[in-house]
This record gives C-alpha cells, structure tokens and sequence, in this order.
C-alpha cells in the first residue's frame, strides 16, 4: 500500500519532514505494518505477511507520528490510484484490479483531516475534549501551525479492504 501524506489538503513534497512514522494496525490493535517517510510520496507500506482478504473485510486503523516543529494546520492520508493498492490473486498469484463498490473504477480515498490546535478546547463537546484520538507524547497540546515534539494522531480509514470489489481485492 501507498499513502500520499497530505499537509494543508495539499501533497506533502518532503513526507519525511513532516512525519516520523506511520504504521498500519487491525481492529485488535496488531502492528501489520510500518514506514519511515523519506522525502517523496506516496509512503509505502509493506505488509509482511500479505493481508489475506479471503476470510472478509479487513479495517485498518492508521497511526501517524508527527515530526517535531511541523508547519501545517491539518494532516491527512490519501490512497491517491488503483496502483497504490497491490492485491494479488491468493491461488494464482497474479495482480487483480483494485475497484470501487459494484467493480466502478477506483477513486481516491482520504482520511479524515487531523487539525492541529493551539492549546485544548472543548469544541464541539467540552467533555469529551481531546477525544479526537490525538495526542502528544511529551504532555503539550500541539501549537498552531507547529506540532509538538512526538505528536501521535490515529484515525480509522476512510475504507475497509474487502474481498470481491470494494476498496481492494485481496493482499494488501
């Protein structure tokens, strides 16, 4: 899998200025998945073991860490062509076509937009402050424009891979 790291709603142009860290998990939380941005997208991700789809739908939570001083208002992950997705057939072995829901042509997917915060707010639920699943390591809130030293942000995929024609085919 290929993501394309997204700063401002915009590509990235060096993906490993702006994040330290990018890993794949199932829905148990297992690491399936893990990458080092370096300075160009899309950011492979190499599954080892191959995803096995043959079984049903596989969801995967992303986990971004953010690197230190970045200067964006939000982060977000893009799998941006057909060919950032690699299935391969479980018997034969071959590539298979990666399609939309009911075989349509792939189109690109993204994550949700992780905003970056100047301090912690109660927008738009002051009980449930913080709860958007991102958070710093080192106990700061991330500064506008600027993410703390290790700011950590998980978000669930925007797809699930499924067999037989939705988001992917089978592997991963």
């Amino acid at each position: 899998m290929a993501l394309t790291l997204l700063l401002d709603g915009a590509a990235a142009a060096v993906p490993g200025a702006a994040v330290t860290l990018i890993e794949a998990r199932d829905a148990d939380g297992s690491l399936l998945a893990q990458a080092v941005p370096a300075g160009v997208n899309p950011v492979a991700l190499l599954f080892t073991p191959p995803i096995d789809l043959s079984a049903g739908a596989v969801t995967l939570t992303l986990d971004v860490t953010l690197a230190a001083g970045l200067e964006a208002g939000d982060v977000a992950l893009r799998l941006a062509a057909e060919g950032d997705v690699v299935a391969l057939d479980n018997v034969a072995g071959t590539a298979v076509p990666v399609r939309a829901t009911g075989g349509l042509p792939f189109q690109a997917l993204d994550s949700r937009r992780v905003t970056l915060f100047a301090k912690a707010h109660g927008y738009p639920n002051p009980f449930r402050a913080g709860a958007n699943r991102c958070s710093s390591r080192t106990g700061s809130a991330p500064t506008p424009r600027s993410a703390s030293a290790s700011s950590r942000c998980s978000a669930s995929w925007c797809g699930t891979l499924v067999p037989g024609g939705g988001t992917g085919e089978r592997g991963g």
